[in-house]
């Protein structure tokens, strides 16, 4: 099971139109890019992972970081590959999708789905919509009817002006349209920051509690992200301060981060 060969594929997929994200609005995006790697092994079983990030960083360091730590390795050196991939993160954003194509290709040696090498808890999972740039009341208004049309039983909305008020304002009418036919979550998108053209509103942690404790009162399903990332005592004291769920830890990416 040793892995003889690493590929990396590129692909630029232009978008419609300009898409304005709620993490980077003064830089809109005109194009996706993907990355496709695939691992193969020496006994022929091919591993794949994809995802639509960073894809020149990742081919910068392709050749000098990716391939030498995983050529020869053996494939159920999971732990070992992802300790490499740390390091190589600090050249490169998120390459974790070699480790993805490393995992698909032991659950095919194995002839299990990763799910449940990982333990198999749960073979169904709760999926929501996610919007991710700011819109008018009544283009998410849309969007929420599209979605409960869809199946969907959560909708999770952005909440990035430069005046929280206007979140709260939008929210709040998303919420009483919705009655009660979809969850709404909300995510403040403030782990991390792009000033690009435009300065991005920063909460601190006392505007974090405020807007906590308003969509309390709107039975809001959760606050995500409300502050920055390596804010651990500010998330503790938030969480200590409001009975709405708090969730994060997605652009955390390293075990010492967690606990």
């Amino acid at each position: 099971m040793k892995i003889v060969d690493v590929k990396l594929q590129l692909a630029e997929i232009p978008l419609s139109q300009p898409y304005p994200s709620t993490w980077n609005p003064g830089n809109p995006e005109t194009k996706l890019f993907v990355s496709l790697v695939e691992v193969i092994t020496d006994d022929g079983i091919h591993g794949y992972g994809a995802a639509c990030d960073s894809s020149q960083l990742l081919a910068g360091i392709w050749e000098s970081h990716i391939k030498p730590l995983l050529i020869g390795r053996d494939i159920t050196e999971i732990e070992a590959i992802s300790t490499g991939l740390v390091n190589a993160a600090q050249y490169a954003y998120r390459p974790w999708i070699v480790e993805i194509a490393c995992w698909d290709a032991l659950g095919k040696y194995c002839n299990l789905p990763i799910y449940k090498m990982l333990g198999g808890a749960q073979d169904r999972v709760l999926a929501y919509a996610s919007t991710g740039s700011l819109k008018t009341v009544e283009a998410r208004m849309e969007d929420m009817e599209r979605f409960i049309s869809e199946g969907f039983q959560i909708m999770k909305v952005r909440a990035h002006h430069d005046d929280p008020r206007e979140d709260l304002k939008i929210i709040g009418k998303i919420v009483e349209k919705a009655a009660g036919r979809i969850d709404i979550s909300v995510d403040a998108n403030q782990a991390w920051f792009f000033t690009g053209k435009r300065s991005i509103a920063k909460w601190d942690l006392k505007r974090a509690i405020q807007v906590a404790r308003e969509l309390e009162e709107m039975n809001i399903l959760w606050l995500e992200e409300p502050l920055h990332q390596f804010d651990y005592e500010g998330l503790a004291e938030l969480r200590q301060s409001t009975s709405l769920n708090i969730a994060g830890g997605e652009i955390n990416s390293h075990l010492h981060q967690f606990r």
